[in-house]
């Protein structure tokens, strides 16, 4: 399945230790459509023994019926270009084998395309996560 989305939203920022980047397709406190992504900037012996030791992420919206899926791992790769990111989920991943691929159209204006590159770079840091530009 493919799932699309415009965002109107871009953020990332770092809290007690834990990197988010989150887009969106709106700025209501409750979007259509979204993706989150998660990354502590310390794991733990616990964390690495749960499966936890990397990043999380949460996909929701109209398209998953207003669901939410989420999960540790689970992006094969992630193609960064000025105006789009697309996502593609792991087909053996339990949480999102039914995904496939995530497209999210940037709005303009929404941020330097450098920043987003930047801080996708710092959540799959150390992960089989391929980002490429183009």
């Amino acid at each position: 399945m493919t799932l699309h989305f415009p965002a109107q939203v871009y953020t990332a920022y770092t809290e007690d230790e834990v990197l988010t980047v989150a887009l969106a397709d709106s700025t209501d406190p409750d979007p259509a459509c979204y993706l989150i992504l998660q990354r502590s900037q310390e794991d733990d012996e616990q964390d690495a023994e749960l499966g936890m030791d990397t990043y999380h992420a949460t996909l929701g919206g109209q398209a998953l019926g207003g669901q939410a899926l989420a999960g540790y791992g689970g992006i094969d790769a992630v193609q960064i270009a000025p105006d789009r990111l697309t996502f593609h989920f792991s087909t053996t991943t339990p949480w999102c084998q039914e995904v496939g691929i995530l497209i999210i159209d940037l709005h303009p204006g929404l941020g330097a395309i450098t920043d987003m590159a930047q801080a996708l770079q710092a959540v799959f840091a150390d992960r089989p996560t391929v980002l490429s530009h183009g």
